[in-house]
């Protein structure tokens, strides 16, 4: 029951996140600003996340893990109704760091409360539940709100997502109980993975991962157009098979890992998510085709983002909201990076150039993966010691 808690949250915040590829040009037409600037939106939220995310983390770390959990929650909440009121473009990005500043202080420690919850052999099923709450976000939360900002505007889907948000900290509040708190860390401390070969070689895997789908997916309602007709209801579906697709891949890779170890979860998903956007290219002459090409995108892309999250946790289990936290960092670093080129190369090269260009990247960060990925985990610096590697027989291989 606390994991499904724990999952309510993220389906909030997946809400807010996937919800964005439906309205962006709402949102620009609304505000005076083009397509690719409404885009920055996306940037500011990524690269506030990015930055707050390990200084939030070494702030609240003595705190009980309940309060700091609402208290994420209530700010993410708070960040999506001051989004929801901006009468302007400049206000839309202060309110959308506000937003991140809620969701960088929840996601990686719901992630890790989960995996706290649980003996280590049913760690990623865990992980697959409370992940879960963004894959349904996916399948329901974006394609509502889409439909609803077709129906009414954009500030109604944001009013949407504030609803949900309100929901969600009602049911934390309501119903979570004995999640552990671990050792208070210092920033410095939190930081120092980064020193790491091992911690290094997945976080630059993460990384690219990201750019390359936040290339593509904030554009998304532009890139398929010609499949939806322009319709917001034809695109509400498109999200919907978007989300179907992760709703089928968490689970299924969840019990992957945990038998087989996250490489070839990783490098299969990597792999699938460029071969869905390249189909993207052809796939958008009927509107079957780019339905399946999306349950294809998420069903693997899915898969690889839980079998990284379950990598990263595997360095040091002990410290695992440190090193959840950083690999947040990276992914909305990557988020930032890749919704910032994103709508220029779109101007500059086409949808089709676009699309190519971008799922090449993939493809060299799957094989970037399949070669930084055999070795098994080595366990690092935790708060208070470090154990060698050798001791700890936890493979991700």
């Amino acid at each position: 029951m606390r994991l499904v808690v724990l999952a309510l949250g993220m389906f909030a915040i997946g809400t807010d996140t996937f919800v964005i590829a439906g309205i962006l040009g709402d949102v620009g037409a609304d505000l005076d600003v083009s397509t690719a600037a409404a885009g920055q939106l996306v940037t500011a939220f990524a690269l506030a996340y990015a930055v707050l995310s390990p200084l939030l983390a070494a702030a609240t770390a003595s705190w009980p893990r309940r309060r700091l959990l609402l208290t994420a929650l209530a700010v993410f909440t708070l960040g999506n109704a001051a989004t929801a009121l901006a009468p302007t473009y400049p206000v839309a990005l202060v309110a959308r760091v506000l937003t991140a500043a809620g969701a960088a202080l929840y996601a990686p420690n719901a992630a890790a409360a989960a995996a706290s919850l649980v003996a280590p052999e049913r760690r990623a099923r865990a992980l697959a539940v409370v992940s879960g709450g963004m894959g349904t976000a996916m399948a329901a939360g974006a394609p509502l709100g889409t439909w609803l900002a077709g129906h009414a505007d954009w500030r109604a889907t944001l009013w949407l997502v504030t609803a949900l948000g309100t929901v969600a900290l009602a049911g934390l509040a309501a119903s979570l109980r004995g999640v552990p708190t671990p050792p208070a860390v210092p920033l410095r401390e939190r930081l120092r993975p980064l020193g790491t070969f091992s911690v290094q070689r997945v976080l630059v895997v993460t990384f690219w991962i990201y750019i390359g789908v936040y290339a593509i997916y904030p554009y998304l309602g532009d890139l398929i157009a010609d499949a939806t007709h322009g319709s917001p209801g034809r695109l509400a579906w498109a999200l919907t098979a978007f989300g179907v697709g992760s709703l089928i891949g968490a689970p299924f890779a969840g019990h992957i890992i945990d038998r087989y170890g996250s490489r070839r979860v990783i490098v299969v998903g990597v792999t699938g998510i460029a071969t869905a956007i390249m189909l993207l290219t052809v796939a958008d002459a009927t509107f079957a085709t780019t339905a399946a090409a999306l349950i294809l995108w998420g069903a693997t892309g899915w898969s690889a983002t839980l079998a990284q999250q379950h990598r990263i946790i595997a360095l040091a289990p002990q410290s695992a909201p440190i090193y959840v936290s950083l690999n947040s960092s990276v992914q909305y670093t990557g988020i930032a990076v890749g919704s910032a080129i994103g709508g220029p190369l779109l101007a500059a090269v086409g949808k089709n150039g676009l699309l190519i260009y971008t799922g090449a990247f993939l493809l060299a960060a799957a094989a970037f993966a399949a070669t930084t990925s055999r070795t098994s985990a080595r366990t690092v610096a935790s708060s208070h010691q470090a154990v060698a590697a050798d001791r700890i027989p936890l493979a991700v291989d």
